[in-house]
């Protein structure tokens, strides 16, 4: 949803401005996106936009009432790689993005104005200063700290913070399973709790640490040619406890067998679990659905606890 809001205004921007300027990028600093998402964070993922348009414009125009196919398309064109992470043990609807998407600083003065709905800030750090906008339509800021990133969140002052410092993108096992060289959606969830039951339909009381896996575009195999939106979920599940391995997969098997999905175990405490049909609206509800209800759920330290309901 952060990555909508500023993308409708600037390819609604985009495509009404006639010229544009030329700028010289030679001397702007070489920053990855991926640097300035934070590290305490719940899930990560990465989009490759330009290989899964069709769903991104989907979206688009699903959440933003009045906007065009078109438009939507526009977004798309402009941008690479999407780069995402949300939630915290503190603040579940923590959100932060950061992508490789080509606009002019010419552009961004066209359409980032107060006409628009945008506030102009500027702010100070120890290597200089920088510029963000708030929405006056939502309680996100965005800021385009070159003509290559656009980067938003509720505060986006840290992600300002790690590009003005250069940072690099850090050696985590989250970071470098989304940002491996690929086709599909990649995701990973450090903090698992109500999200396994998100993802496999029923609540799970065996112990995990991490989830991470892949979805896949599925087409249609009698119109190749049109947008099917079906997608092939698949992802490994670690377990703190591998002596619950067999019986979990036994559980599992059980389940997805009747929908043609598999689950195989690939060492004493990993399974995977592969051939998981979704549709292009499940995948907006599972980014985009907080991760913890607050009503049956409790936070204590890293985990997500469940507890019981009373009638």
């Amino acid at each position: 949803k952060l990555f909508l809001i500023v993308s409708v205004a600037v390819a609604v921007g985009m495509t009404g401005c006639k010229t544009a300027r030329v700028e010289s990028v030679q001397t702007e600093p070489q920053v990855h996106p991926l640097a300035l998402i934070s590290d305490d964070l719940s899930i990560y993922m990465s989009v490759p936009v330009k290989k899964h348009q069709d769903l991104v414009s989907k979206i688009v125009c699903s959440v933003v009432n009045g906007m065009s196919e078109s438009n939507a398309m526009t977004i798309c064109e402009r941008t690479d790689m999407l780069y995402s992470g949300l939630g915290t043990v503190k603040d579940r609807s923590r959100l932060e993005t950061a992508s490789f998407t080509k606009v002019s600083k010419f552009e961004v003065g066209q359409v980032m104005t107060k006409k628009n709905g945008f506030d102009k800030e500027t702010v100070l750090f120890d290597s200089g200063e920088m510029t963000k906008y708030k929405s006056n339509a939502s309680n996100f800021e965005i800021a385009f700290p070159s003509t290559k990133i656009l980067c938003m969140s509720q505060n986006v002052n840290p992600m300002l913070d790690k590009f003005s410092q250069r940072c690099e993108v850090k050696e985590t096992e989250y970071n470098k399973w989304i940002s491996q060289k690929s086709d599909d959606i990649l995701f990973y969830i450090t903090r698992p709790g109500q999200y396994l039951r998100n993802l496999i339909g029923q609540t799970v009381s065996v112990g995990t640490d991490v989830i991470y896996g892949s979805i896949s575009y599925l087409p249609d195999r009698k119109k190749p040619d049109q947008y099917s939106g079906r997608y092939n979920l698949s992802f490994y599940i670690h377990l703190t406890n591998k002596k619950a391995a067999s019986a979990l997969n036994a559980l599992l098997s059980l389940s997805f067998s009747m929908m043609g999905g598999s689950v195989t175990q690939t060492d004493p405490e990993t399974l995977y679990l592969s051939d998981i049909e979704i549709t292009d609206r499940q995948i907006a509800e599972l980014f985009t659905r907080d991760p913890i209800t607050g009503k049956h759920y409790r936070v204590v330290g890293d985990e997500v606890i469940e507890e019981s309901v009373k009638k």
